[in-house]
């Protein structure tokens, strides 16, 4: 065999060996890449089930607590032993329970000895001995808190609330609403998809003597909810009911995982939820990779061969000029990225400091943005406290005041009584300027109840709250459409209410007027408040949102100098922003914005 044969064989073994790591590294990362893909639906299902499960009889929870705190007569009846009375008030909140949700079936009474007292769902036929079918009622009874979990009794797989019911302190009993398990397994297919099964061990289901729901066997398992015939292909060694499993069925590839237990009360299994994912387009997307790679390695393969054997010896040349070309080439090239490198290096060892100094400085901010929130949240604290305690003392200045003037009566100076009004008149004033702090201590301590309203009705509101002063000035107030908003309705209307009694209470002689606006800048609807009174200086359009500062003295105009400062926190507080524009002399337009979650929020 000549040397251009044995090139030819070196050269394709290599290139034989090449293609076929190419091949293996395909396979390996495709085959990874579609067991993420699995796994990342896998990870999201759990993520869903988990969810749903914890979140679909979280309300009844809340409304057996409501019947127990709120329906008095429920409980009256039921501590009074009363049957008749029981049935008449607690009958007709099954019905409309038993109408909101139809898997919710059961809704009864049981006395502190275990015996059933009274059934909602069935009035004329009740057992009276539970202890041997519900563990849950009989330690709820023990202990006398509020237990729930999974059960299966008689007539199937249950989730069970059980809540202690007192009357004047006194222990009575316990009330008892009963779900099928079929509500979590309908909402879990209203979320992830049909193929969503409950696995009720076997030794519990053996107490379901009178179970309404049809049942699979499976390994140590009666499945409920397997109608689409997809468990009948899965036989009992290829379920454990441990893990994830993957199943051919009809065709089609599934993984089986059952990795979320349904617990009693104490915890202890009582039944698995299981799910299919259909991976069928994975796994078929999987082999068509697989098919291309080997096809197209071959295909390479066949075309080495064929180049090599027709020019290889003009190759051969080529390559040994070209190798000469290279050698030289890399030299320089060598030199070149030598240098570059040297030139990354110092790089990355300036970012890596900057990046150094950016995190401490990071950390630092944190710090500080962690310690004046506190300071803030101790501030007003301190606000609150400070204004509301010095309510007292000042009601006591003000009361003896006049309980020494009027003790004495004519026997008091004229002196005196001139001292007594100065303190009269301080305190009064004192008082105004401590409920002004108090009320904008408030404004950030209250939490906001947001929900969506029309805008139009905190207008109206806040009109109805100066009509007085609306009457005295024979003011004009015109109002632009307003839209519907998402925010604190009782805090915007004590906005509106603080600018319209500004725009009447500053006027410059001239018949007020008033107009409530709605404008779009950049997009945004922006909302305000604009009169025709004696307007502001530019030097104090900042000043005026400070806490009691005026522009003017008390005899001049009145008010402690809060009101804007309360409209600037409320407006923040929503997520906005609140600012003036005047012309001195000419009037004064207040504009604000909020936070534009109206459509999201409604939905």
């Amino acid at each position: 065999m000549g040397i251009r044969w044995r090139a030819i064989l070196i050269v394709s073994g290599i290139i034989l060996t090449l293609l076929s790591i190419f091949l293996y590294v395909t396979i390996v990362h495709e085959r990874e890449v579609c067991e993420r893909l699995i796994a990342e639906r896998h990870r999201i299902a759990m993520a869903v089930t988990k969810n749903v499960r914890e979140q679909t009889f979280d309300d009844y929870q809340k409304r057996i607590g409501s019947i127990a705190r709120n329906r008095k007569n429920i409980i009256a009846a039921f501590a009074e032993r009363d049957r008749e009375k029981l049935e008449k008030f607690s009958v007709p909140i099954f019905n409309i329970l038993h109408k909101e949700n139809s898997y919710l079936d059961a809704f009864f009474f049981v006395l502190p000895d275990n015996r059933k007292f009274f059934c909602a769902h069935l009035p004329d036929n009740c057992e009276n001995d539970v202890t041997t079918e519900s563990l849950l009622v009989r330690a709820v009874n023990q202990d006398q808190e509020e237990k729930s979990g999974y059960e299966v009794d008689r007539r199937g797989l249950f989730y069970r609330i059980v809540r202690p019911v007192y009357t004047d302190d006194e222990f009575v009993g316990v009330m008892v609403l009963g779900i099928r398990a079929e509500q979590l397994l309908s909402s879990l297919r209203g979320v992830i998809g049909k193929h969503v099964y409950l696995a009720v061990k076997e030794e519990e289901l053996q107490r379901a003597a009178m179970k309404t729901t049809e049942t699979v066997p499976l390994g140590n398992y009666q499945i409920i909810g397997s109608e689409d015939g997809i468990l009948s292909s899965v036989s009992d060694k290829e379920f454990s009911g441990k893990g994830t499993q993957r199943v051919a069925v009809d065709g089609k590839t599934f993984i089986f995982f059952s990795n979320l237990v349904l617990p009693d009360f104490s915890g202890r299994e009582v039944a698995k939820i299981i799910m299919a994912l259909d991976v069928t387009d994975e796994v078929a997307s999987l082999k068509k990779i697989i098919f291309y790679a080997v096809a197209l390695t071959l295909f390479l393969l066949l075309v080495s061969f064929f180049v090599l054997h027709f020019s290889f010896g003009k190759l051969i040349n080529r390559i040994i000029v070209l190798n000469k070309s290279l050698e030289a080439s890399n030299l320089d090239l060598e030199k070149k990225v030598k240098k570059r490198t040297e030139n990354l290096q110092k790089e990355i060892e300036e970012r890596q400091k900057t990046q150094q100094q950016l995190k401490m400085s990071l950390a630092e901010l944190e710090v500080v943005n962690v310690d004046l929130t506190r300071k803030n949240s101790e501030l007003d604290e301190f606000t609150y406290v400070a204004s509301h305690d010095l309510q007292e003392p000042l009601r006591k200045l003000v009361s003896f005041s006049d309980l020494l003037r009027k003790d004495l009566g004519d026997d008091l100076p004229d002196r005196a009584a001139t001292d007594l009004s100065f303190i009269t008149d301080a305190s009064l004033r004192m008082q105004n300027l401590v409920q002004a702090l108090l009320d904008l201590s408030r404004s950030g301590r209250f939490e906001l109840k947001m929900e969506v309203f029309p805008l139009r009705h905190c207008v109206e509101q806040a009109i109805a709250a100066v009509d007085l002063r609306v009457k005295e000035t024979g003011a004009t107030i015109v109002i632009d459409s307003l839209p519907d908003i998402y925010g604190d309705a009782a805090m915007l209307t004590q906005v509106y209410q603080n600018l319209l009694g500004n725009a009447l209470k500053f006027v410059s002689g001239n018949h007020p007027e008033v107009h409530i606006t709605m404008d779009t800048e950049n997009g945004q609807p922006v909302f305000g408040v604009k009169d025709n009174g004696i307007g502001i200086r530019p030097e104090y359009t900042r000043q005026i949102f400070t806490p009691f500062k005026r522009l003017h003295g008390r005899d001049e105009y009145e008010g402690a100098g809060i009101g804007l400062s309360i409209c600037r926190k409320i407006i923040e507080r929503h997520g906005g922003v609140l600012w003036v524009e005047s012309e001195y002399g000419k009037g004064t337009h207040f504009k604000f914005t909020l936070a534009n979650r109206g459509d999201e929020s409604a939905e």
